[in-house]
Formats: C-alpha cells, structure tokens, sequence
C-alpha cells in the first residue's frame, strides 16, 4: 500500500502523467461505457479491439488512449485491472492500492516458499522479495510491471506446490493456469525466459533424487536436453498467442526495434545507454551476451544515475555487484559454481535471472524502462546470493574446523 501511494505521488508530481495515468483513463472510460453500451463493453473484455468498438466511446465518458488501444499487450492491462476500478470506486489513488495489494499475494507466496526451504535466512528473504525498494515501487502500480511480477512469483509457488510439494494440485494448477495466461498477455518474452528454467527445475529437482552419482551425473545432460526440448515445444504450440515472440527472427527483430526505439532521447529523455548495434545475426548477438547481462543486472550504476529514481535504482546494483563480489571472492569460481549446480532451486534462482537479463539488456537502451522490466528477477538473484552467500560461510567454517 506504501509503495502504491508513493507511486502515485510520483507520477502525479514529479513526472507530471504517464503510462499509469493512461491506464487510469482507460479503465474509466471502460467503466463509463459499461454502464451506457454493456454489450459493446463486454465484447471488448472478450479482446475485441477494432476501430468500430473505439467509436463507442464519446466524450460523455471518455476514451482510452489510442496507443494503448491498439496494443493488444498494452490494453489488456486495462482490461484486467477493470475489477479493480470497481473496488477502488474509479479514483486513481484507490485503484493503485488494491492493484499493488493483489501484487503483494504473488510476491508473498513466493516469500513463505523460500522461507519453508531456508528457514534461517527469513531475514535476508525479506529483504530481497518483499522490501527492496524497486518491486515495492514498479510492482505496486497500473501498469504491466505490477502483473508481470506477481504473476511470475505466483508461478513459481504454484509449480512448487504442484510438482514438489504435491499439495493442493487442482488449486494450484489453476492458479498457475491464470498466472501463464496473465504473464502470455502481458509481456509474453518474460514466459519464454521462464518456462525454460521451470522445467529445467522440475527435472532436476528429480534427478537430485537420486543416490547413486554416477547415474546422478549421466542424467545431466539429459535432463537439460529434455528441459529446453519441453520448452521448445510448449513455445511452437503457443506461437501464435506469443505474437512476435512465437518465432526467433520475430524476437530479434522485436529486441532490435525496441533497442533503437529506446534510444530516441525525444519520447524517452537522455537515461539510455548503448551496448552496440544490433544486426540480426547470432555472432552479433554472441558478442553483446557479456554487456546485455551486465546492463540487466547491474545498470544503471551509481554513477549513471541522473534522477532521484536512478538513484534508488544505482544503490540497488551496488548492493547487487557488492554480493556477487563477495561470493566470488569468498567461495572462488568453481566453489561458488558447485555449490549452485548443486541445489535446483539455488540453479533455478540464477538461470533465470541471466537468462532474462540478457532478454532486457539485448532490447532495453533505456535506464527508466530497465528499472522496471527487471523487477521479476530481482527476488530469485537476490534470494539465490544470499543463499550462496549462507552456504559458503558454512562450508569455511566447516573447512576452518
């Protein structure tokens, strides 16, 4: 609720309007044409935009902005926060707070999963999943930042429940149905990041089963075949709702219009940064893997900052690059890679991460939408550190003893 409030006194007084303000006049002028033209109202909530729908609005009532209108992504964060219009009586600041409490059900969920497997580092847990000051903010508003984060944690409580802990299945393959649906419409590049790691933890959370290490050891290689091969073909089978992103040409050529988009200081101000051009091509893309994770990590650094919002930002990515140091000076590479390969949800919390990293860093060129869009994997990198970090301090004092 805080960082609802917060979110609202930002964008109404500090920068004046936005996307959130936007949504805002969608979902009134939705509201508005529920109760003067249902029928055409409902076909819109069905996914119906075409230009005669549009005409449907009037003054009387509002229109949604045209941008977001023909954006089936973009829209259709209006249309799921209609729901939310109603509980918050149409006034913008009540809104916010019940969309960034529903938030906070996914981000609390994958909050006590980690706190049942690592009980004692419930403190550090709180820190990287429920206060650290982006989520609270990016997560809590009307925009797709909000969705996208609580969906993708609920999503790896629900498999958890589901696969793991075989509790309450029914319920949560349905939850879990609602939160892919929800992460699809919204950003579907995030659920092909995703749904290769899930499965890849899902596997391995049965290989680590067994006792025998040598069969341990085969069944490597095929469990990550059999993993990224599951992922491929859920992808080809959802092509078409994943729109441009159903197809690799399609998704390259969307992270190359999105990275020159970005750059465009006119629409987006002067925070964006270059990680070089982007031809198409997979050596090109090789050679930008170091700077597109580092960018999706870490940046904007301290010292890129140029507003109080990167600033918040650049001390989060010092406290970032300061653990991950410390892990790889204190536990040394190949301690530190032991001891990640070494538990699939440790795997699960940095696979993720790097491999969503390099999706943003790829495309984004700006400092103000890179802060958002890394919101989903900010708990798992955090959680994963401060994991590594606890099990390293056991292994010198073992090793001291």
């Amino acid at each position: 609720m805080g960082g609802a409030v917060a979110f609202c006194l930002v964008y109404a007084l500090y920068y004046g309007g936005g996307d959130t303000t936007d949504y805002y006049i969608g979902i009134s002028a939705m509201m508005g044409l529920a109760g003067k033209n249902f029928d055409a109202f409902w076909e819109i909530m069905k996914g119906a935009n075409t230009p005669e729908l549009y005409s449907t609005f009037d003054t009387s009532i509002g229109y949604p902005e045209w941008h977001h209108w023909r954006d089936p992504n973009t829209f259709i964060v209006t249309r799921l926060s209609i729901p939310f219009g109603y509980l918050g009586l149409n006034r913008f600041l009540l809104i916010t707070i019940a969309l960034g409490t529903y938030s906070f059900l996914g981000v609390w969920r994958l909050f006590t999963m980690f706190v049942e497997l690592y009980p004692n580092l419930k403190y550090q847990f709180a820190i990287a999943i429920l206060y650290f000051p982006s989520c609270i903010f990016w997560g809590s508003g009307i925009m797709k930042d909000t969705y996208t984060l609580s969906a993708v944690c609920w999503l790896v409580y629900n498999v958890y429940s589901t696969f793991i802990k075989k509790e309450k299945v029914l319920i949560n393959i349905s939850i879990g149905l609602i939160n892919i649906i929800t992460i699809i419409s919204v950003k579907p590049y995030i659920f092909i990041s995703l749904i290769p790691c899930i499965l890849f933890w899902i596997l391995y959370q049965k290989v680590d089963k067994i006792k025998n290490k040598s069969i341990k050891l085969a069944s490597g290689p095929f469990v990550i075949i059999s993993a990224f091969s599951l992922g491929l073909i859920i992808l080809n089978t959802l092509g078409s709702q994943l729109g441009v992103y159903g197809t690799i040409d399609g998704a390259i050529e969307k992270a190359i219009v999105t990275q020159q988009d970005l750059i465009r200081s006119d629409l987006y101000g002067e925070n964006n940064f270059n990680i070089g051009k982007l031809d198409g091509t997979l050596p090109n893309l090789i050679s930008k893997l170091p700077a597109a994770i580092i960018a999706g990590l870490y940046r904007p650094f301290l010292f890129e900052a140029r507003n109080i919002v990167m600033i918040v930002s650049g001390l989060e990515n010092t406290l970032l690059l300061y653990l991950t140091l410390v892990i790889l000076i204190k536990g040394r590479i190949f301690k530190t890679f032991n001891i990640i390969l070494s538990d699939p949800l440790i795997l699960l919390c940095f696979l993720f991460p790097l491999i969503f990293a390099f999706s943003i860093g790829i495309s984004t060129a700006n400092f103000g939408a890179l802060v958002r869009y890394k919101i989903p994997l900010i708990p798992f990198f955090v959680s994963g550190l401060y994991i590594v970090k606890s099990k390293l301090s056991k292994v010198n004092v073992e090793y001291n003893q």
